[in-house]
């Protein structure tokens, strides 16, 4: 068992070579398993593609070593890397490793939705029972890899797959009539929690943070997501149609959108730029129909007196502070550098030596009374 451990085991020195050769496996598994899935059952694309691919990639990674075991010093997440240190230096794993446990994550969902199909269900992953199962093991599996890697882009994948567990989870157990209303309250809660999660772990666990925070993000899209649906009538199966969207949920988007722009400026993060990004785009897209036809009320009004009065504010006359205490000091003249015509200085005339005085003898050892051999009394004859 160790040799076959040892044998899928990538050596450090090689790891890009065998990330790189991961990739392209996978992805020739993805392609080899939606070709066949009208010729071959479900079962065999299970035991003969993804199953095993699964397998070899998710150990590759799972056995990779990481930080110290790598022979990468300083693996301690907490220590400040060195200059030019590696991802393997900074605590977390290389990026060969979070390729391997990526790619065998998504190999793992197609192996999961093969597993589902197998066993009775209509599609792929297409009933929330099959949805919950396979969500909730890939959750788990994410987290376990999450925990012994220290991988932040696999935080990011359990937390997201945590949330589709709970939303599919919800649907199966109350068999709701309005799923995009309920998915939002549940996406709201998620979002809380991972800010939260963010908040206690900033400074312990930066790069974990930010996966939550980032999983926030994509949480606050799949949010807008369901309110931009609710006008879709595509979509209409479901949840019902909406004449408008209550404007509580649009002010949650905007927050969102400049709370992910503005962490990302202070921690200069590029993530959470991005999905702040997606969800002010998401947000002027709701809010760009007015019920009632063209107006400039309310959100256009409030966003221009908002931004007017930031810039405004920024840009307000400064008051100059006062100098330095020693500011207003004249300059000590510059020294001139001695030449020929420069007048040398007399020399001092030396000072009288003092009286030298004795210095004191240390105590006699041969004493045990603590006194100097001096001042010893007289002995009584």
């Amino acid at each position: 068992m160790r040799r076959l451990a040892d044998a899928v085991r990538p050596h450090p020195h090689r790891g890009d070579v065998v990330a790189a050769g991961a990739v392209v496996l996978a992805l020739g598994l993805i392609v080899a398993d939606l070709r066949l899935v009208d010729a071959w059952a479900a079962g065999v694309r299970l035991a003969v593609l993804s199953a095993p691919g699964a397998l070899l990639v998710l150990a590759m990674g799972a056995l990779a070593r990481v930080g110290q075991d790598a022979g990468v010093p300083g693996s301690s997440e907490g220590a400040p890397p060195a200059p030019g240190a590696t991802d393997g230096a900074r605590g977390g794993p290389r990026p060969y490793v979070t390729i391997l446990l990526v790619g065998g994550l998504v190999l793992a969902l197609l192996a999961l939705s093969d597993l589902a199909d197998a066993l009775g269900d209509d599609g792929r992953l297409a009933s929330p029972a099959a949805t919950t199962f396979a969500a909730g093991v890939l959750t788990a599996l994410a987290v376990a890899l999450a925990a012994t890697k220290r991988s932040a882009l696999v935080t990011l994948v359990a937390c997201v797959a945590g949330l589709v567990t709970v939303l599919a989870l919800a649907d199966l157990i109350f068999l709701l009539d309005d799923r995009l209303e309920a998915f939002r309250y549940l996406l709201l809660a998620g979002l809380i929690c991972l800010v939260v999660a963010a908040t206690f772990t900033r400074d312990a666990h930066r790069r974990q943070a930010v996966a939550f925070v980032n999983a926030g993000g994509v949480a606050l899209a799949g949010l807008a997501v369901t309110l931009a649906a609710e006008r879709i009538p595509a979509l209409a199966p479901i949840g019902p149609l909406a004449e408008g969207t209550p404007w509580a949920w649009e002010l949650v988007v905007l927050v969102g959108g400049g709370a992910l722009l503005a962490y990302a400026a202070v921690d200069r993060e590029p993530g959470p730029a991005y999905l702040g990004a997606l969800a002010l785009a998401l947000f002027a897209g709701l809010t760009v129909d007015a019920d009632g036809g063209p107006s400039l009320l309310w959100w256009p009004v409030v966003l221009l007196v908002i931004g007017l009065g930031a810039v405004a504010f920024g840009l307000r006359p400064r008051e100059e502070l006062p100098p330095d205490p020693g500011a207003e000091r004249p300059a000590a003249p510059p020294t001139p550098m001695p030449g020929p015509d420069t007048e040398q200085p007399a020399p001092s005339a030396p000072v009288p030596a003092g009286p030298q005085r004795e210095a004191p003898r240390p105590p006699s050892p041969l004493w045990s009374g603590g006194e100097r051999s001096d001042e010893r009394s007289p002995s009584p004859r």
